[in-house]
C-alpha cells in the first residue's frame, strides 16, 4: 500500500514538474538570418492563450499587462477535452537580422477544413489586421508577411471553433510556397483521379448490371471523397467560395457518420453476412439504425459548452470507429467460412489500418515529406476502394458462375424432362393402339370422343341401330377333333376373314364370343 501511495507521489509530482517546465519554458522569436531557408517551422515559437469566455478582443490580447497568459503552444494541451468549443489566440515573434526586407507567408502546416483565421500585426499604434488571400481565392488561411530589415515583430492569430483546432504554421517564402502547392495538387490529382475513376467505372457497370451492390460501392466511394474534399478544405479554393467553420465542421461530422454508415452497408451486401453470420448482421442492422443519433449529433451545435462539443465528437468518431471495426470483423468470420470475396474486402481493410498507423508514426516522427505524410489517410483510402472494387468483381463472377451452373442444371432438368414426355407419349400411343383393339374407334366416333382416354363411367349415345349375331354352326363338333392350337389357329383364321366384311358393310364388332361375334349397323336392316 505504501509502495501504491509513493509511485502515485512521484507520478504526480513529475506531472506538475513537467506542466510547471512547459507553462515557464521560454519561447523565443524566430531569427531570420542571412541563410537560405525556404520553410520555417512556428511550432516551437508560438505561445497560445484559450480564451474560454469568448469575449476577449484583440485589443485585449495585445495589451501588455495581458502577455504573461500566454503559455507555450501545446498540442496536446489544445485537443484537450476541456478546450472543446475553444477560442484560441496564438502568438509568435520574428526576427529579421538581415540588412533586408524579407517577405514570407504564413500559412497552415497542411490544408484542412478551418478557414477562420484572422491575423494580426503588432504596430506602435496599435494591432493591425493582416488581409488574407482567401478573398481572392488563392488558398485557406495563406497571409503575406513583410519583415523589415534588422527588426522584430509580433503577430497574433486568432480563430473560433466547436472542435480542437489542430494546425500549426509554417514561415515560407512565395516561390517555395508555389512549388510545394503544385506537388501537393499533383498529388491530390492522382488521389482523387483514382476516387473519380472508380465511380465512373461502378456507374457504368451499374447502368449496365443493374446490380444493387454496385450502386452501394458509389454511395462508399463517394462519401470517402467528400469526406476528403471537406477535410482538405477543397470547396474554400474554388473562386467566390468561403465556408465558415462552423458549416466546414458540421458538414464535416455528418460525412464521417455516412461514411460509417455506407461502409456497415456496403459489408452488408458484399459479405452476405445475413448468410454466412445472422449474429454479426444483427448487430450492423443496429448501427444502421444508430446512424440517426449519430446525424442529430454531427448536427447539434455546442451552445458554448465544451462538455456537449466532447460529447458530440465522442459520439461521431465512436460511431466510424465501431463501424470499421464491425465490418472488418465480419470480414474475419466471412473469410472463414471460404467465400472469397471477403478476403479482398479484408485485405482493403487491413491495408488502410496499417497505413493510418504509419500515418500516425509519420505524423509525429516526420519520417516522409510532408505532402505525402498528410496524403497517407486518403493513399489508405484509395487502395481499400480498389481492393473493394476487388471483391465486388470476385463476387460478381462467382454469382455468374452459379447463374451459369443454375442455367445448365435447368437444361439438364429440361432435357431429362423432355425424354420423360417422349417416353410417356409413346407409351400413351401404345396404350391407345392397344385398347383400340378391344374397343372400335367408330366407337369413339358414336360418343363423339377423341381418345379412349376420354370416354368417362356413364358415357352413352342414342341411335338407331342394327344388330348381326353370327357364329358358326357345329362349333363344338369341329373343336373336339382338334388339338388346342389348332383351335385357336382356326378360330383366329376365321375371324380374320369376317371381321373386314362387316367393317367393309360399314358395321363395327361389338364383342367376339368365342366363334360368334355382335356387330352393329347405324340405321335399319
Amino acid at each position: 500500500m505504501r509502495i501504491v501511495v509513493f509511485l502515485c507521489l512521484i507520478l504526480c509530482t513529475a506531472n506538475n514538474i513537467f506542466a510547471a517546465s512547459i507553462s515557464s519554458r521560454i519561447v523565443s522569436p524566430l531569427v531570420l538570418t542571412g541563410e537560405r531557408h525556404n520553410n520555417y517551422n512556428l511550432a516551437t515559437h508560438m505561445e497560445m492563450y484559450i480564451d474560454k469566455s469568448h469575449q476577449l478582443t484583440v485589443n485585449d490580447v495585445t495589451d501588455p499587462s495581458f502577455s504573461s497568459k500566454f503559455v507555450p503552444y501545446d498540442f496536446a494541451e489544445q485537443r484537450s477535452r476541456k478546450n472543446y468549443d475553444q477560442t484560441v489566440w496564438l502568438r509568435f515573434r520574428i526576427t529579421n537580422s538581415t540588412v533586408d526586407d524579407i517577405h514570407l507567408f504564413l500559412t497552415k502546416n497542411f490544408p484542412n477544413q478551418y478557414t477562420d483565421w484572422v491575423a494580426y500585426k503588432q504596430t506602435p499604434h496599435g494591432p493591425v489586421k493582416i488581409n488574407s488571400f482567401a478573398d481572392k481565392t488563392i488558398h485557406i488561411s495563406l497571409f503575406p508577411l513583410d519583415i523589415s530589415e534588422n527588426s522584430t515583430e509580433t503577430y497574433y492569430l486568432h480563430n473560433y471553433s466547436e472542435g480542437w483546432l489542430q494546425t500549426t504554421f509554417h514561415l515560407m517564402k512565395p516561390s517555395f510556397y508555389l512549388l510545394d502547392q503544385i506537388d501537393l495538387f499533383f498529388v491530390m490529382g492522382i488521389q482523387y483521379g483514382i476516387a473519380l475513376a472508380l465511380v465512373l467505372h461502378s456507374l457504368f457497370i451499374y447502368l449496365f448490371l443493374r446490380d444493387r451492390s454496385y450502386l452501394l460501392y458509389i454511395t462508399f466511394v463517394f462519401s470517402g471523397l467528400l469526406a476528403f474534399v471537406l477535410m482538405d478544405g477543397l470547396l474554400n479554393r474554388l473562386p467566390g467560395i468561403v465556408v465558415s467553420n462552423w458549416w466546414y465542421l458540421h458538414l464535416y461530422r455528418f460525412m464521417l457518420v455516412e461514411v460509417g454508415f455506407v461502409y456497415i452497408l456496403f459489408a452488408k451486401n458484399i459479405l452476405q453476412t445475413k448468410k454466412y453470420i445472422p449474429r454479426t448482421h444483427f448487430l450492423m442492422n443496429i448501427m444502421l439504425w444508430l446512424v440517426l443519433p449519430a446525424t442529430v449529433m454531427a448536427w447539434l451545435p455546442s451552445f458554448r459548452n465544451p462538455l456537449l462539443a466532447f460529447i458530440s465528437v465522442l459520439t461521431i468518431t465512436h460511431y466510424l470507429s465501431i463501424a470499421l471495426i464491425l465490418s472488418t470483423v465480419a470480414a474475419i468470420l466471412v473469410v472463414f467460412k471460404g467465400y472469397k470475396p471477403a478476403q479482398y474486402y479484408l485485405a482493403g481493410m487491413i491495408v488502410m489500418m496499417v497505413i493510418e498507423l504509419f500515418y500516425f508514426i509519420s505524423y509525429f516522427q516526420a519520417m516522409l515529406p510532408a505532402v505525402i505524410i498528410f496524403r497517407l489517410p486518403q493513399f489508405g483510402l484509395d487502395i481499400d476502394m480498389i481492393l473493394q472494387a476487388i471483391a465486388l468483381a470476385v463476387r460478381f463472377n462467382l454469382i455468374q458462375e452459379e447463374q451459369i451452373k443454375t442455367q445448365r442444371e435447368v437444361i439438364k432438368q429440361k432435357d431429362l424432362n423432355s425424354k420423360l414426355q417422349e417416353h410417356a407419349l409413346h407409351d400413351k400411343q401404345r396404350l391407345i393402339k392397344g385398347y383400340a383393339r378391344f374397343f372400335p374407334r367408330r366407337f369413339l366416333q358414336l360418343l363423339k370422343k377423341k381418345s379412349i382416354l376420354d370416354i368417362h363411367l356413364g358415357d352413352q349415345a342414342e341411335k338407331n341401330m342394327t344388330v348381326l349375331f353370327a357364329d358358326l354352326r357345329n362349333f363344338t363338333t369341329l373343336l373336339e377333333k382338334k388339338s388346342p392350337s389348332e383351335s385357336f389357329a382356326f378360330i383366329n383364321g376365321y375371324l380374320n376373314q369376317i371381321a373386314p366384311i362387316v367393317r367393309q358393310h360399314d358395321g363395327l364388332i361389338d364383342k367376339y364370343i368365342g366363334d360368334a361375334i355382335l356387330a352393329l349397323y347405324e340405321g335399319s336392316a
